[in-house]
């Protein structure tokens, strides 16, 4: 099984990761591989090698390289701009992934996407013996979403069961509950199917509901993985975070959540960008994403190992020029981590939400930034 392509897809595959060891007790034979791991610091999880659980990536079109059984794909954006020229390139190399997907395989996919279920729809008529399950807000069949509550969500074709989950913004609601989808794929294609239940705790007998309400019960314990939406502490009244978004989809979705779950708190974000080309192409969507943040600190753009610089200045500058036009003061350009730290400091007080943000090596810029606040008092 295969993760697709998404801002969150670590996330997702993490939450898969989480619920197909912790609802099985550690005895359903996968491995899994993933971006990051767990906040609790879990190794790589190993539990078997009759199924392997990975993170796909598109850049280069490595993902073609994989004999897939199956595919969950979450959404399609133009990214890597340093090989695919543009989103019709991107859409080109998810089209030859789906169609690489072994014969009567499984192709899960976010219909709330609409690039996803352009692809879905295609390959209704070239791979018919696929088998297809559409999830989402929009989605027709078993697995469309429905909100309760505040973290609580259920599935069309299971209204009976309610889930709980530890986020609340609807693209990553939709990731969790797509790593259940993938979950329950994963335990129903074994054969004969077995779903590491005592008898005596079977909900129905009906196996498909069954699956969903055994996995499904373990949402609620997913305790999140390392430097995504990570909480690195609170100090002076002040919670630090740290999260690799560094594409404006993956930024709009982080502080949509941070709003939700922090809906009184400033937010102070310090954003360093990576890639040069990725900065470059995207540079509206960038200003778009970042603009709503209450105070910005701007980094130098990260050394990519790809070298894709491409000369002439930091596109950090220019990002930096477009939103200082949106935000005025409320945004600096740093050149240096004291400079960052600095900046950073002058406003943050007692209530506020301080992130590291982008995939640089800008982590650790809370603890100092924590450090320098004390030396300040």
């Amino acid at each position: 099984m295969g993760g697709g392509r998404h801002p969150w897809e670590t996330t997702t595959v993490s939450v898969a990761t989480h619920l197909l060891s912790e609802a099985t007790g550690f005895r359903f034979p996968f491995y899994a591989l993933y971006g990051s791991q767990h906040t609790e610091r879990m190794a790589a999880p190993y539990w078997g090698s009759q199924v392997a659980l990975f993170e796909g990536c598109e850049y280069q079109d490595h993902f073609l390289s994989y004999r897939l059984r199956g595919l969950l794909l979450t959404t399609i954006d133009w990214d890597h701009p340093d090989y695919f020229g543009d989103l019709d390139a991107v859409y080109r190399s998810f089209e030859a992934v789906v169609r690489s997907l072994c014969p009567g395989g499984i192709f899960i996919y976010n219909s709330d996407d609409p690039l996803v279920l352009r692809l879905a729809r295609q390959m209704a008529g070239e791979r018919s013996d696929l088998t297809a399950i559409p999830y989402g807000f929009g989605a027709e069949g078993l697995f469309r979403i429905r909100k309760r509550g505040r973290h609580c969500y259920t599935f069309d074709g299971f209204k009976e069961l309610c889930f709980t989950l530890v986020v609340d913004e609807p693209a990553l609601v939709a990731d969790h509950l797509g790593a259940l989808a993938l979950s329950v794929a994963m335990l129903l294609d074994q054969d004969p199917p077995r779903l590491y239940l005592d008898e005596s705790a079977l909900v129905t007998d009906e196996v498909l509901p069954t699956a969903v309400a055994h996995l499904g019960r373990c949402l609620a314990t997913f305790g999140g993985v390392v430097g995504r939406l990570e909480v690195m502490g609170e100090e002076g009244g002040v919670l630090y975070l740290d999260d690799y978004a560094h594409h404006p989809r993956e930024i709009e979705v982080l502080l949509g959540e941070v709003k939700s779950r922090y809906p009184t708190r400033r937010v102070v974000a310090l954003f360093s960008p990576h890639t040069a080309s990725r900065t470059r192409a995207l540079l509206k969507e960038f200003v778009s994403a970042l603009k709503v943040v209450d105070h910005l600190v701007i980094q130098p753009t990260y050394a990519s190992a790809r070298r894709d610089g491409g000369g002439g200045d930091d596109p950090a500058s220019a990002l930096y020029e477009h939103l200082s036009a949106e935000m005025g003061e409320r945004v600096i350009l740093a050149r240096t981590d004291a400079e960052a730290i600095e900046g950073a400091c002058s406003w943050l007080q007692e209530g506020t939400v301080c992130i590291t943000m982008g995939a640089g090596n800008n982590r650790n810029l809370g603890e100092r930034i924590a450090e320098r606040r004390r030396s300040m008092k």
